[in-house]
């Protein structure tokens, strides 16, 4: 029987106050799952929690997040660096996806290659669980353009629902995504008001 892969995405990693983010990755991995840890940005390696280490945690995390300035930008040659890493050019559709989309203007176009290109080149997953809602939000351009698959889950923790200003994109991801955990009937019932299905 074919070992399921999870895709974990998060803000950042590692991150020593999410331990109930790195309890889910490590329970996963002690139930048999292949779990792959995508992160926008890298968080403070010189503390961290002792099982990132003890289950090499860092072999299985991939940062998909663009140089910061645009300068690096222009420098790296988002399209061209993705590509070359072995991530687009294996999947043609997605890069000519990631074109159409950048040149019609409807996401940004560095981000969106960079983290398709990390996902073509680690997938495909059977799941991609979200971890806070922005998280969510960033699945949107990436399965438009086919570099992710398998079913989306997203968990709402808190900020994300009482202080995120992302909100208003939640409508399009309740409508994509196939399963929404909120940590209490208190942000259930805030989803349900927002439009999600109670389902």
């Amino acid at each position: 029987m074919r070992q399921m892969r999870v895709a974990v995405l998060v803000r950042k990693f590692p991150k020593l106050s999410e331990t109930f983010i790195l309890n889910q990755i490590t329970g996963l991995i002690d139930a048999g799952v292949d779990v792959e840890i995508f992160a926008w940005a890298a968080g403070d390696s010189r503390v961290v929690h002792s099982d990132v280490q003890a289950y090499d945690l860092m072999r299985r995390t991939h940062y998909v997040s663009p140089p910061k300035s645009r300068l690096g930008r222009v420098a790296t040659g988002a399209f061209a660096t993705a590509a070359s890493a072995g991530g687009l050019w294996q999947r043609p559709s997605v890069a000519l996806r990631c074109l159409r989309g950048a040149r019609e203007g409807r996401w940004p176009f560095s981000p969106t290659v960079y983290a398709a290109a990390a996902f073509v080149r680690n997938g495909p997953h059977d799941i991609v669980h979200c971890q806070f809602g922005q998280p969510g939000l960033r699945t949107l351009p990436l399965r438009e353009v086919g570099a992710v698959s398998g079913r989306t889950v997203v968990s709402f923790r808190g900020w994300d629902l009482t202080g995120s200003r992302d909100r208003e994109g939640y409508e399009l991801l309740f409508r994509t995504a196939d399963l929404f955990l909120p940590v209490c009937d208190a942000f259930r019932d805030r989803l349900i008001r927002m439009g999600c299905d109670p389902d």
